[in-house]
């Protein structure tokens, strides 16, 4: 495992103008990434992983409660892949409500990757994220591989009580709010 204060691959971090507040934080965002077994080198490695900074997201919501915990005390990420697990822990729900921490929920991916084992699962993670204020958003995790589109997402969700329409069109709304489309014009 590396330092935070030195580079993924032990060389000195390149100098991309930033401060090493920021060049801190980018490592730190590699390091998780790496440490949940999302990215590997050399996809963690150099001057576009270190631009990537605090405006990103983590994923491994799937992978333990311990680490979901972790990675939003240490990182602070604007949003988190997944986070499902954290449902699982009113302590790691709590301190995502207060962050501000925003998960991506894929349904049907939680569904058929048996992440959650069925509709009941997927209802009672949602209301409990509700019930703690935890902010989520809801994607496909892939259309192509998960056969599914936003509106069947919605639907699912709805129709399983998991939440209502007001719900709903708040996550829908947050999905737009919380995009990095645009925030580097």
């Amino acid at each position: 495992m590396t330092s935070v204060t030195g580079s993924p691959t032990g060389k000195d971090a390149p100098d991309n103008g930033q401060d090493s507040g920021t060049a801190t934080m980018a490592l730190l965002s590699i390091v998780a990434l790496r440490v949940l077994g999302v990215c590997e080198a050399p996809a963690c490695e150099g001057p576009l992983a270190l631009e990537r900074g605090r405006e990103e997201r983590e994923e491994g919501g799937e992978h333990g409660i311990a680490e979901i915990a972790e990675v939003v005390e240490t990182l602070r990420p604007e949003r988190i892949g997944h986070g499902i697990l954290a449902a699982q822990d009113e302590e790691t729900m709590r301190l995502l409500g207060e962050s501000g921490t925003v998960l991506e929920i894929c349904p049907t991916s939680n569904l058929l990757t048996g992440a959650l084992p069925d509709a009941e699962a997927l209802r009672d993670t949602l209301r409990a994220f509700l019930d703690y204020g935890v902010q989520f958003t809801i994607a496909t995790d892939g259309p192509e591989m998960m056969r599914t589109h936003l509106r069947d997402e919605f639907s699912l969700l709805i129709r399983s009580g998991a939440v209502d329409q007001n719900d709903a069109r708040a996550a829908n709304a947050r999905g737009h709010g919380t995009s990095f489309i645009d925030r580097r014009d």
